[in-house]
């Protein structure tokens, strides 16, 4: 019920109707009717809880069909649910979240150069890395009198 792209064809191939026209197929699928559903333009929508969205054609013999949506590209970033909650070895490797170091302050983003500047690029947020294969994640501080410090990531208990 929540699709509000553009695609305005059925599976088949047929060209929608327009959700305000009543030609060729009467209907009372309108946005006075169903004010929060986006009926918007000839958009494929699905305002009454069928299984995927569909629309009235204007093929005055097929009164209405399902539209193919395509699926929705998965975030580029990855899930929580795959991130580091610790760091192995140096954390060269480390794609965990922690934002903080040791000591309190917040790391500086990656992609700015304020308070500090630097030459890492493609990092991140301002997540703790290890860019340069230290001796364990750290980041640029927020702080303008503090270059950087190590982050409180813990290191992974090895097995």
């Amino acid at each position: 019920a929540s699709y509000r792209g553009v695609v305005a064809e059925t599976a088949s191939g047929r060209t929608c109707q327009r959700w305000d026209g009543q030609a060729p197929h009467r209907h009372s699928r309108t946005s006075a009717n169903y004010p929060d559903a986006g009926l918007e333009g000839n958009y494929c929508r699905n305002p009454d809880g069928e299984r995927s969205p569909w629309c009235y054609t204007t093929d005055r013999f097929v009164r209405w069909e399902h539209c193919s949506i395509p699926a929705c590209t998965a975030p580029t970033a990855p899930n929580e649910e795959n991130r580091d909650t610790c760091y192995k070895g140096n954390g060269a490797a480390y794609n965990g979240v922690v934002s903080v170091t040791d000591r309190g302050l917040t790391c500086q983003r990656w992609d700015q150069q304020y308070p500090h500047r630097h030459n890492f690029n493609g990092l991140e947020e301002n997540y703790c890395r290890n860019p340069d294969s230290g001796v364990r994640p750290w980041c640029y501080t927020s702080d303008p009198s503090v270059r950087w410090q190590y982050c409180t990531v813990p290191k992974c208990v090895e097995k």
